[in-house]
């Protein structure tokens, strides 16, 4: 299958979310942090994710380690917006059924809908992230590394959910999306939330250059490395992004919110691209620029054999 778009995704704690990066550990694995529940979030059927309840490695919650890097703003006990919903070992579940998810709302939704994103096209998922250490059983931001933004997941899609007025009937049909933060009862009937959607996972990953059924429709990156990297090296603004001369602009089919040809410069290898503050997703027509399903193949190809 060859997608006619590749999204790239902005997700995670950010600077009014959260307010500060997702950490890289010492061993180089990573966790995109969720951005927190407001104090207004719809309750739903009471069975909301937790910081705690959250894993990043096998019996390590995520409770600790937000609390330490946001100085308890943000504790275990607070609920976390899971979304997207990528690794299933992130928190416990039942029933076994599930795939990867993600749902979008509101102008990210127009957004998405407007361009005619659907079944087969990829999102890709970055986020605001630098690397930390563990002083005294708290965790801390090294002050000497920089701060990145980061690819640390995907998810190809098999199937958009309208989730409309009516979330009970969606988690009828797929239970185990009973959690997710986008089928919570009233959130439906929030004003300006009437597209709510859930995007799911193909199974397996189609994409030219990846071998079909061996890397799965959704999930995270095994550890951080320096192609998932979108942030110029050596930059002090994370926002300034060096990318593939695949990604050359062209006029009305550059990447949106980037049309503006100020923003693209020309460097050796590619472009540097100053990106826009705005915007939660950044669509490519992948017709119009064949060579970024080839950058996204050799994405995965690095990892081949991590999955």
């Amino acid at each position: 299958m060859f997608p006619k778009h590749i999204i790239l995704s902005r997700k995670g704690f950010d600077s009014s979310a959260g307010g500060c990066a997702s950490p890289i550990f010492d061993d180089n694995t990573m966790i995109s942090i969720p951005i927190p529940e407001g104090q207004n979030s719809p309750e739903g059927p009471n069975l909301h994710v937790n910081f705690e309840d959250i894993f990043y490695k096998k019996e390590c919650s995520l409770g600790p380690v937000v609390e330490s890097l946001t100085v308890k703003k943000v504790l275990g006990s607070h609920k976390a917006h899971l979304d997207p919903d990528l690794a299933y070992a992130a928190i416990e579940r039942s029933p076994p059924e599930w795939l990867p998810s993600l749902g979008q709302v509101a102008v990210a939704q127009t957004h998405l809908a407007n361009n005619q994103v659907g079944e087969g096209d990829l999102l890709l998922f970055f986020g605001w992230f630098r690397r930390v250490k563990n002083v005294a059983d708290k965790w801390q931001y090294i002050a000497s590394e920089p701060d990145l933004h980061v690819l640390f997941g995907w998810l190809q899609i098999g199937e958009i959910v309208p989730v409309g007025d009516n979330p009970s009937a969606i988690i009828a049909k797929y239970p185990w999306l009973v959690r997710h933060p986008h089928l919570a009862d009233s959130y439906a009937h929030w004003k300006g939330y009437e597209n709510n959607s859930v995007y799911l996972a193909r199974k397996w990953m189609s994409l030219s250059g990846v071998d079909d059924n061996k890397i799965e429709g959704g999930g995270v990156f095994p550890r951080f490395d320096s192609p998932l990297v979108l942030t110029d090296k050596g930059q002090n603004k994370r926002s300034l992004w060096r990318l593939p001369s695949s990604f050359c602009p062209r006029d009305k089919h550059t990447m949106t919110y980037h049309r503006d040809q100020k923003r693209w410069e020309p460097c050796p290898g590619g472009y540097l691209l100053q990106t826009a503050g705005r915007g939660q997703e950044f669509i490519l027509e992948t017709n119009d620029y064949p060579g970024a399903i080839s950058w996204v193949g050799s994405l995965f190809e690095k990892f081949r054999n991590c999955y």
